[in-house]
């Protein structure tokens, strides 16, 4: 399993701050913000993406509306438990934040970001399918699928992040088996949707997702290892791992993947979230658990 976290997710964003920044939350005494923004589009319509920094990236005159920004950082995911059911939030978790001058293509170029034909929204994902493509057409005849990324992030973490693929990439898409570990080129983008209430009340909400401009499959590796029985060295197929949902009690993928992998000679285990759960995610039952497996198989 790929552990580079910072290569499994980062992103590059150029725009402008609209509107007023937000206390966000407090971590052992550091402020973090949230602030919106601006990202113009090559039709002329705009992306207004949400954006968490600690205070300590910031001056206090950084994130006034107006101001252009260069922000590198993540894609990320949370939940959060609203009227007894769980939503998926996404934002950007800034990295790092540099003040631009508009249209100063130079100071540009000295920060190492773009150049003239400069990348203004680009992110890079490395995951995992972790929900069965959905795969339509639109009135007009144009090829969509939804994919749901399962990306890893540091501390036994990963971040759920939807993605939209058009045309070709769409119909590949179709195809992909839950599991399957992709790269995605794309941008993050805003939409506005309407989301009717059982009493008949409609609110307007935003969505946000990544929409893929490259997909690529990674191929698996060779799963096997070297096991030593009887002074030699045995090759042994090992499927053996664990997935974590978000280490949350309630997990709307686990029957899911429960179900697909019943016929698939594979477990899915949900441990929750407790001392000795987390002790299985850090390794220290790895092992007994690998020598318990390896003992069924009688090759110990």
């Amino acid at each position: 399993m790929d552990t580079n976290y910072l290569e499994n997710n980062y992103l590059t964003l150029v725009g402008k701050v609209t509107g007023e920044k937000k206390f966000s939350h407090e971590i052992y005494g550091e402020s973090f913000y949230i602030f919106n923004l601006m990202i113009p589009r090559l039709s002329g319509n705009s992306d207004i993406i949400p954006i968490t920094v600690s205070e300590r990236l910031i001056k206090e005159d950084t994130l006034q509306e107006g101001n252009k920004l260069l922000v590198k950082g993540q894609f990320r995911s949370y939940n959060s438990y609203e009227n007894e059911r769980n939503r998926l939030i996404l934002t950007v978790f800034a990295k790092d934040i540099t003040e631009l001058e508009d249209d100063n293509e130079e100071e540009i170029e000295e920060n190492e970001m773009v150049k003239k034909d400069m990348i203004t929204n680009e992110v890079v994902l490395i995951g995992y399918i972790c929900k069965k493509p959905i795969y339509r057409q639109t009135p007009f005849g144009r090829e969509i699928s939804d994919i749901l990324l399962a990306v890893n992030r540091a501390y036994n973490k990963s971040d759920y992040i939807p993605c939209i693929a058009w045309g070709r990439n769409a119909r590949f898409c179709q195809n992909l088996e839950v599991g399957s570990q992709v790269k995605v080129v794309g941008r993050v983008q805003s939409r506005t949707y309407e989301k009717k209430h059982e009493d008949g009340t409609v609110e307007t909400r935003v969505a946000y997702e990544v929409s893929i401009g490259s997909l690529e499959v990674i191929e698996e590796k060779n799963n096997e290892n070297e096991v030593e029985k009887e002074n030699q060295e045995i090759k042994v197929p090992f499927d053996y791992g664990f997935v974590c949902l978000g280490m949350k009690a309630y997990n709307p993928l686990y029957l899911q993947l429960k179900d697909y992998y019943q016929d698939k000679n594979g477990d899915v285990l949900e441990i929750g979230d407790c001392k000795r759960a987390r002790r299985i995610i850090e390794g220290t039952q790895e092992g007994r658990n690998s020598i318990h497996l390896l003992k069924q198989k009688e090759l110990l």
